[in-house]
């Protein structure tokens, strides 16, 4: 027998399930996994994992969960029934950007963002994703005088949009953000592009986001904690269009259904395999150089102060770096030096000048937005060949002709190796392959593991 489970959407933000036992059924279902840590009463720490119902007792719940839903209980035999849904109209499904021919890969995943209107689009650093960002904007109707609100992490991915958009798309844009703030009301941004940091965003009064019809988050896979301003900001705008572009999407089950209640599921995606396949992507070429063993370092306990005394004020190891570097620089290749922290920076930095090598620019948070974008365009132009720079430029920078990218920081995470690595990943004339320069160090167990997290990925990728 079928059972009828019906769903209205109350906004653009939460729809509310109807029906005592299709909401009881619910809240059993749409459960997001936490974890909580406490002390035990013998003063050891214990993990315990717990789960949050993602159904309030009246049936609300978030409406990026709709399809989810719908894929579950359609097979448990229940017919779902959605009310009241409210969608973005478009002049067309086929992107069209002035002088530019779309790949296949990119008209595909943008014609699903633009059908679908929820969801996360998943592909690769330097596959286009501003491009393709552009080409969403290309299908809407903006002759309803729509306002689109485009979500950053920080101003170097606000005001590198903002240039693309402008001088390459024709698209008037507003920023939020970065010393810019919304001046007039909420009606005077119909038919422009708000770029705003999250940041700015969640500071200023939402009344001027009441005509909001599409909200875009550049880097989404920030949108991971409900105690977040992402979650403040996207819980509260009423874009009826809610879409997220990421290269590397949260996997684990809690941050990646915040994600998914906020904006929707993953609607379409080129892995970094498939672009290096397809020659969309320039080839990493992995060199793995070995740090000497320190005695000192490995009597060490606490992380901190392994990674304080083993990476950012290792001496030798800065050296063995520096060296590196100057033989690319022989070479007449352009070089990124990442780094997690500013005395690391600070370090190398020194270390170049010692080896007579004064050209290098160190890049971190307190740099202004400017001088970011200046230095960009010379690494991009080899003015400049070195650039140290902190996880400031882990995400958005486009500097195609870049040769080589050194990870002087380590890590561990996935996210966080992909994104150093995939500045490299863009091609340009002349350019099929980036050099991927990484270190072992053999003088802690901390290190030697999270070696171990680096080396397994790129085995997995293929790329050893």
């Amino acid at each position: 027998m079928s059972m009828t489970g019906e769903i209205v959407y109350k906004n653009p933000v939460y729809v509310r399930a109807k029906g005592e036992e299709f909401i009881a059924a619910l809240r059993e279902f749409l459960q997001m996994p936490y974890t909580l840590h406490r002390k035990a009463w013998h003063g050891h720490h214990v993990a315990e994992q717990k789960f949050k119902k993602m159904v309030h007792a009246d049936g609300t719940f978030l409406a990026g969960f709709v399809r989810r839903v719908g894929d579950h209980f359609s097979k448990i035999g229940y017919s779902i029934v959605l009310k009241d849904v409210n969608r973005v109209r478009l002049v067309d499904q086929e992107p069209t950007l002035p002088g530019i021919e779309l790949r296949e890969d990119q008209k595909r995943l943008i014609k699903r963002a633009v059908t679908e209107q929820r969801g996360l689009i998943v592909s690769p650093t330097g596959s286009g994703k501003t491009v393709m960002i552009a080409g969403v904007l290309s299908c809407l109707n903006w002759s309803e005088l729509l306002t689109v609100l485009v979500l950053c992490h920080n101003t170097s991915l606000q005001s590198q949009l903002q240039e693309e958009l402008e001088t390459r798309f024709n698209y008037a844009c507003t920023l939020l953000g970065g010393g810019h703030k919304l001046k007039y009301g909420a009606e005077e941004y119909r038919g422009k592009v708000i770029i705003s940091t999250v940041q700015s965003a969640a500071r200023t009064d939402f009344s001027k986001f009441d005509f909001v019809d599409v909200v875009i988050v550049d880097e989404a896979h920030h949108v991971h904690d409900i105690k977040s301003q992402y979650f403040e900001v996207l819980s509260r705008i009423p874009a009826r269009m809610r879409l997220g572009f990421t290269a590397t999407p949260r996997t684990e089950d809690g941050p990646q259904m915040v994600a998914e209640g906020l904006l929707g599921p993953i609607l379409d995606q080129v892995t970094v395999e498939e672009g290096i396949e397809t020659g969309i992507l320039a080839k990493p070429k992995i060199k793995l150089i070995k740090i000497p063993f320190n005695q000192n370092i490995r009597d060490i306990r606490a992380y901190p102060a392994v990674y304080e005394h083993g990476v950012v004020h290792n001496l030798r190891r800065n050296r063995i770096i520096g060296k590196t570097v100057m033989e690319f620089v022989k070479e007449g290749k352009t070089v990124l030096i990442y780094v997690n922290q500013i005395d690391h920076g600070h370090n190398l930095l020194l270390t170049l000048e010692g080896m007579g090598y004064n050209d290098a620019v160190f890049i971190r948070g307190e740099t202004e937005t400017d001088k970011r974008d200046f230095v960009k365009r010379n690494l991009n132009d080899k003015v400049v060949n070195v650039v140290i720079a902190t996880t400031i430029w882990k995400e958005g920078i486009n500097i195609p002709t870049l040769n080589v990218i050194v990870n002087a920081a380590g890590s561990k995470s996935e996210i966080a190796v992909l994104q150093t690595i995939g500045r490299g990943f863009r091609k340009a004339e002349g350019k099929d392959e980036v050099t991927i320069v990484d270190f072992f160090d053999p003088s802690h167990p901390y290190l030697i593991s999270h070696f171990g997290e680096r080396i397994t990925l790129y085995m997995d990728k293929g790329w050893l």
